[in-house]
């Protein structure tokens, strides 16, 4: 009995020292996120500017503004497991296989706050926004998207979703350029269709990913530009889930 209980204690101290944030609630942090302090106080206050933006009593324009200059927006990430020293961010781990292979770079799902997904050299070593390609004709263009989503149209030269955090939805455009918008959330009257994918596609979309066994898999869609009045063709990853 006394060896049963030491093996427990032990597992227990085990799994405090690989979490650093064990069974401890945070403001404004996620379940089950590796987040501290500072990141759930800062995403908590960006929850309450949406709260005021519903009940009519502040702009989407005004918490543009506020996040700029602030830490920016709520964007979705991988990183890299063993290199996350990185303020303003929340992290899980992958679920699919690949990501937690020994023999090579294991990978987090996170989020990132940030003004931009251009990144320098430094932290593009730990964390990267997934690159899609997209087709025009006989053109292909690598693209910056989000983790685990895919826009809903093409306008002003960007991808436009639209998100939620903790049951509050905005518009977001995730420019070309690198800039990131807030805006009210938009109808859509041409939603994205499923395609197919050209050899040109996959070929040039594997040439941008992390390594060739990052993605489970890929998928095209149509995605209908609003400034062109037309569909484009978009590549994405599929990771496992």
């Amino acid at each position: 009995m006394k060896f049963l209980i030491l093996i427990l204690i032990m597992t227990i101290f085990q799994a405090l020292a690989e979490n650093k944030n064990p069974l401890i609630e945070i403001e404004g942090c996620p379940d089950n996120a590796d987040c501290n302090s500072e990141t759930g106080a800062y995403r908590q206050q960006f929850i309450d500017k949406l709260t005021l933006q519903n009940e009519k009593k502040i702009t989407m324009e005004s918490i543009q503004d506020w996040a700029l200059k602030n830490k920016g927006f709520p964007l979705q990430v991988w990183g890299i497991k063993n290199d996350l020293k990185i303020n303003y961010s929340l992290w899980w781990n992958s679920p699919c296989r690949q990501h937690n292979a020994k023999d090579q770079n294991q990978y987090l799902i996170g989020e990132i706050f940030s003004k931009s997904t251009l990144l320098d050299d430094t932290v593009s070593k730990k964390y990267f926004f997934p690159r899609s390609v997209l087709s025009d004709g006989n053109n292909l263009k690598a693209v910056t998207t989000l983790r685990g989503d895919s826009p809903l149209k093409i306008m002003d030269e960007a991808f436009y979703y639209t998100k939620e955090i903790e049951g509050k939805f905005y518009g977001l455009l995730v420019k070309f350029n690198g800039e990131i918008k807030l805006i009210n959330p938009r109808s859509v009257q041409n939603f994205p269709k499923e395609s197919n994918c050209t050899k040109e596609l996959i070929a040039e979309f594997y040439r941008k990913a992390p390594h060739l066994n990052f993605y489970s898999g890929h998928y095209c869609k149509d995605i209908f530009n609003e400034n062109l009045n037309k569909y484009q063709t978009v590549i994405f990853g599929w990771s496992c889930n």
